[in-house]
């Protein structure tokens, strides 16, 4: 993980902790494909759907136990491509600036945005935008993920004075966690689980040392 690592833990409804108390390892639990929101997502009619399901390590580093997803709506960049962030994800909501970290409330209603930004400042799409005649080509990929951060706060309830507070710090400080997570990704670390921990008390550095992947 990132610097940012010990950021305050952010919780949501259905976040799931395990309660197992052996420390074997254990397949992922089984996702049979789209759901309801997924397919309204795909036909255009949600922009950011998905309920939050996370289960969480003995640190405040989280496991996205269900995909969700976000994509434009309304006024928003319609050349901006969707997003979902896969089941398994492994995150620590890095890229939200020091800053806040005091600030911001442990079950904050922009926990669904942070995972969508934290997932994109992980996966670091070269391309984030439609590349066709009637839409321009992304020049700068870490500042289209900064401006979907901020479409998602909105669209999940954030309030926009909040919102766009919150996306002028990452705009500013937001580049170290892009740099850092550019790093860990070329030095072999990987974020996507397939084994989920059994254990309430294992920790991501220790998980992460297994073949969990």
């Amino acid at each position: 993980m990132t610097s940012r690592r010990q950021f305050t833990a952010l919780l949501a409804s259905g976040a799931a902790l395990s309660s197992a108390k052996s420390t074997r390892a254990q397949s992922a639990p089984s996702y049979d494909g789209p759901d309801k929101w997924m397919q309204e997502w795909i036909d255009g009619t949600k922009a950011a759907k998905g309920f939050l399901y996370l289960a969480r390590f003995q640190d405040p580093i989280y496991i996205v136990t269900k995909p969700l997803g976000w994509q434009p709506s309304g006024t928003q960049d319609s050349s901006l491509l969707p997003v979902t962030v896969p089941f398994g994800f492994v995150t620590d909501l890095a890229s939200i600036p020091r800053l806040f970290w005091s600030a911001l409330r442990p079950d904050g209603n922009y926990a669904y945005a942070a995972i969508v930004h934290d997932y994109l400042y992980w996966d670091q799409p070269k391309v984030l935008t439609r590349t066709d005649s009637d839409h321009r080509a992304d020049a700068d990929p870490r500042a289209t993920a900064d401006q979907i951060f901020k479409y998602c706060m909105l669209d999940t309830g954030v309030a926009p004075k909040t919102a766009e507070t919150i996306y002028l710090a990452v705009r500013a400080g937001g580049q170290q966690a892009w740099n850092d997570n550019a790093k860990l990704k070329a030095s072999g670390e990987r974020r996507l689980l397939k084994k989920f921990p059994d254990d309430p008390s294992i920790t991501w550095a220790q998980w992460k040392a297994r073949d969990v992947f």
